[in-house]
């Protein structure tokens, strides 16, 4: 689980993380554990403080590499004896070729490794004692490879849900991948703001301002401006006129470091200007149930929708 875990904290989307789940995974395919099978393959412990990974079942043989003590290796299935009668085991060569780095270049012929069970003719007494094999980190790394070979597809078929409008649909893409995205600090921001945008469709603003603010809390602050921008039109579609400005401002600040302003951030950061000098501060669009960002067709259909069912004849009150 260590090694699992460690994976998992390198998986920024580098192939050094998703390597180690993958041996991790090959670990257990060789082991015959993921098919259900009794194990193959053979584990030990090193129980004494330095053990010689040897190239053949030799004493003066010449070395590989060494195992301190605690570390648990594989082995193949048989015993291997030297000219003394002593019991030797070999590893397999994943297990070799993950332990012993001089050993990774070799064809498998030409690398084999063998350690000595029992060192008690040397004076050393046990170097080596069987340990059962726990199959759960293997079966977890391969359950969270899929999910993070998933991720970017996932994402991508939200997108384009959103893209036709279909906002709980897109939602569910995202939340689904964010398990494969949760070490990959780019994609995790990316799924938080895709979220919102979807939430910002089903008029959910307070907690698409919720995913946002998720989405900012980790983000490098060079890469924010996208974040700032979102949030920016979340306020604005709730009123908040002077917040919305304050946000499209330090995106411009951060997008014009970068050159990256963008033809929409300008048009809101002149939206925002306007609404905080104008004199009558109501949010029309509110009022009428669009999103500020709503196209002149839009307000003419809901205008027209909303004068028919606040005409006299049909309600006694009416609000704004």
């Amino acid at each position: 689980d260590l090694l699992l875990h460690g994976a998992a904290g390198l998986l920024c989307r580098q192939a050094e993380g998703k390597e180690v789940l993958e041996s991790l995974v090959q670990e257990a395919r060789e082991a015959g554990s993921i098919a259900g099978q009794g194990p193959a393959m053979e584990w030990f412990e090193v129980v004494f403080k330095n053990v010689l990974v040897k190239k053949r079942c030799d004493e003066k043989a010449p070395s590989w590499c060494l195992l301190g003590k605690g570390h648990k290796v594989m082995v193949l299935p048989k015993r291997e004896t030297d000219a003394k009668g002593q019991e030797w085991v070999e590893l397999t060569p994943f297990e070799l070729r993950r332990l012993c780095a001089d050993c990774r270049e070799k064809k498998l012929e030409e690398a084999r490794g063998f350690l000595l069970i029992d060192g008690s003719s040397l004076g050393l007494g046990a170097l080596l004692q069987p340990v059962d094999f726990d199959a759960g980190p293997a079966l977890r790394a391969a359950a969270l490879l899929r999910a993070v070979d998933a991720a970017s597809e996932l994402k991508a078929q939200g997108d384009r849900l959103l893209k036709r409008g279909e906002a709980t649909e897109a939602r569910e893409r995202y939340a689904a991948a964010r398990l494969g995205g949760s070490w990959d600090v780019d994609l995790r921001a990316q799924l938080h703001l895709k979220t919102a945008e979807a939430l910002r469709l089903e008029g959910e603003l307070e907690e698409a301002l919720t995913e946002v603010s998720e989405a900012c809390s980790f983000m490098d602050r060079e890469k924010s401006a996208p974040a700032l921008l979102l949030r920016g039109i979340l306020r604005f579609d709730s009123g908040k006129w002077r917040e919305s400005l304050e946000d499209f401002e330090k995106a411009q600040d951060l997008a014009t470091r970068a050159q990256q302003i963008s033809q929409d951030l300008a048009a809101w950061l002149r939206r925002a200007r306007e609404a905080v000098h104008r004199k009558d501060s109501r949010n029309f669009y509110a009022i009428l149930g669009l999103r500020c960002d709503c196209d002149s067709s839009d307000v003419k259909k809901r205008f027209h929708k909303l004068a028919l069912q606040c005409h006299p004849d049909k309600v006694h009150s009416t609000s704004e």
